[in-house]
């Protein structure tokens, strides 16, 4: 009786003490999550967006319908035909110095409302 009590304090000290470790040395694929969203609604009428060869002036703001997402910044030369849509988007990257990720439209799903 006392060698199994003593075998079995060993084996608990022996867990508490290693503690499992491991470093992410890089990542090999960033699995993108499909969002449904719509295009946000700007005070600008349709057509009056600028359109030049700066990324800036081509995107939009998406707004998710789920909101533990965040609103994403769509780079896209269609903003006006896919305003009023629902959207399914794929968030591609997001700068350090944006607030907003960038995505792009994986498939318009229609008209919303």
């Amino acid at each position: 009786g006392d060698e199994e009590k003593a075998g079995a304090d060993d084996k608990k000290r022996t867990k508490r003490r290693l503690v499992p470790t491991a470093e992410v040395v890089g990542v090999l694929r960033r699995r993108g999550a499909d969002i449904v969203a719509t295009i946000a609604e700007d005070k600008a009428p349709e057509g009056a967006r600028k359109r030049s060869n700066n990324a800036r002036s081509n995107s939009v703001l998406a707004i998710p319908m789920d909101r533990r997402f965040p609103r994403c910044r769509l780079l896209t030369r269609r903003a006006d035909a896919l305003a009023g849509q629902r959207l399914v988007v794929r968030i591609t990257r997001w700068p350090a110095h944006s607030k907003h990720p960038e995505a792009r439209v994986v498939r318009a799903l229609g008209k919303y409302g």
